[in-house]
Parts: structure tokens; C-alpha cells; sequence
């Protein structure tokens, strides 16, 4: 004789409406809390880049632009917008004269006589924010034309805040340059220094 086997069967159980809508809520709210991470993240990012970009090209404005006046001929420097240390302007003519004859930049072209200079930083105008600069031969600038050297006011590369250049009693001078990546909150990026232009 066979033994008897009994079989349970046990009733298959799915999910309820709740428990369903529940499970999809929370899946929702976690999925909208890891795109906002993400998002704010990605913009941390970017802001960062800008940020890092404009230090790099407020660098090296600051850079060329110092050497340039280290050349400059001490009694041809002329300052129009800027009086004291700290009053770093964004309407600023710097006009100067390198010795004739040597090869300094701009001046880099033979026979290296276009050596009167103008650097211009104005917040208004087709070259906003940007920092021109102008050569022309010995004995003055005239109307020389002004062409972009660093800056802009358009899309989100660099603008130029600031340019400064103020004579001190020690006959030295203080530069400096200042400038942001556009849409950035955080501040200017500055970089400052003491020059001593040419006798």
C-alpha cells in the first residue's frame, strides 16, 4: 500500500495597487534626488572651469602686459582713469613708448619703429571688457587702430573688471589686472604686482 502525499498548495500573492504606486513613488522621488545631484554637480563643474580659465587668462595678461611696461620708457608712460592704489578702474588709456630700434612686443617687426603703445579698458563700446591694444610709430599714436589683447563681453569667456597702473614716489610702479568668467558669482580673479619701467 502507498503512502498518502498530501500536497498544500499555497495561494500566489501578488503585489496591491498601493503597494505598487508606493514603490513607484519612492523610485520616483530617488531617481529626482539623484538628477538634481548630478545636475548640481555638472554646474559645480563648470563654474570651476570658468573660474580656472579666467585666472589662466588674467595670468597671462597680467604677464605680457607687465613685461611690457618693465620695457616702457619711464617718462613716456601717461595714465588716464586711475589715481591711487585700490582704485583699480574699468575706464583706463595707458599710453608708453619702448626704445626704438629692439625687437619688444608688439614692436616685432623690423625695422621695430612702431614703438609707441596704447593699452585701453573700457566697460562700454564694441571691445567692452576687454583690454585693446594700439602701435604706432615714434612721436605718438594719433589714430591707431586698437585691436582685442585680452577679455571679451561675449558668451562666457573672460571679462576684464579692472586695470590699474599707478606711480608710486619710488618712481615704481603698481600693475594690476583683474577679470571673472561672465555668469560667474563668486568674484574677480586679481593678479598685482610692483614694476620698475625703464630710466
Amino acid at each position: 500500500m502507498r503512502p498518502t502525499v498530501i500536497m498544500y498548495q499555497r495561494a500566489c500573492r501578488g503585489f496591491t495597487l498601493v503597494e505598487m504606486m508606493v514603490s513607484l513613488l519612492v523610485g520616483i522621488l530617488i531617481s529626482t534626488a539623484t538628477i538634481a545631484a548630478y545636475v548640481s554637480h555638472g554646474r559645480t563643474i563648470y563654474q570651476q572651469i570658468g573660474y580656472s580659465e579666467a585666472g589662466e587668462d588674467v595670468s597671462e595678461a597680467y604677464v605680457l602686459l607687465s613685461r611690457l611696461i618693465r620695457q616702457a620708457q619711464r617718462n613716456t608712460i601717461n595714465i588716464s582713469g586711475v589715481t591711487t592704489v585700490g582704485n583699480c578702474t574699468s575706464n583706463i588709456t595707458i599710453d608708453l613708448a619702448v626704445p626704438g630700434g629692439f625687437p619688444i612686443w608688439p614692436n616685432t617687426q623690423s625695422p621695430f619703429d612702431h614703438n609707441w603703445i596704447r593699452l585701453v579698458l573700457s566697460d562700454t563700446g564694441a571691445h567692452a571688457h576687454a583690454i585693446t591694444i594700439a602701435k604706432a610709430v615714434e612721436g605718438g599714436l594719433g589714430s591707431a587702430a586698437a585691436v582685442p589683447f585680452a577679455g571679451s563681453n561675449s558668451g562666457n569667456n573672460t571679462r576684464i573688471t579692472c586695470l590699474s597702473l599707478v606711480k608710486q614716489a619710488d618712481e615704481t610702479y603698481v600693475f594690476s589686472v583683474a577679470g571673472y568668467a561672465r555668469n560667474f558669482i563668486d568674484g574677480d580673479v586679481t593678479f598685482e604686482g610692483v614694476i620698475m619701467p625703464r630710466n
